[in-house]
């Protein structure tokens, strides 16, 4: 049955680590996006750490997430990053914050913000 073939080569193990990966790191930039935010709105041009993204997979930080973990910690990332957005006041946009990607330069929350919706 050709449904059945297609069914089997979607749950390869090599596709579910790579379905893991990618939404593992989806949580990580949302949440560590959020907080560049934070740090922007209480910083002056802060210069934020990086996420070290390579490191993770190399380490196997991403290994043994349950998928249904993770899909709840995507929600709660998204609804946090939600929540930060909504504190914002007028000018708070426009402040400046320190990027290291794609070419090192000072950027504006909003455009941490619009990179997050942009990498998720």
């Amino acid at each position: 049955m050709a449904g059945d073939g297609c069914r089997l080569r979607l749950s390869a193990p090599d596709v579910d680590d790579q379905a893991r990966e990618w939404f593992s790191a989806t949580r990580v930039i949302a949440d560590r996006l959020r907080d560049r935010l934070v740090v922007g709105l209480g910083e002056d041009n802060p210069d934020p750490k990086p996420m070290y993204g390579t490191l993770r997979v190399e380490r196997g930080m991403y290994e043994s997430t349950d998928p249904t973990d993770l899909a709840v910690q995507i929600e709660v990332a998204a609804q946090l990053f939600d929540q930060t957005l909504s504190v914002f006041e007028p000018g708070d946009a426009g402040r400046p914050i320190f990027y290291g990607w794609p070419r090192p330069e000072t950027r504006t929350l909003l455009w941490v913000a619009a990179q997050a919706l942009h990498e998720v």
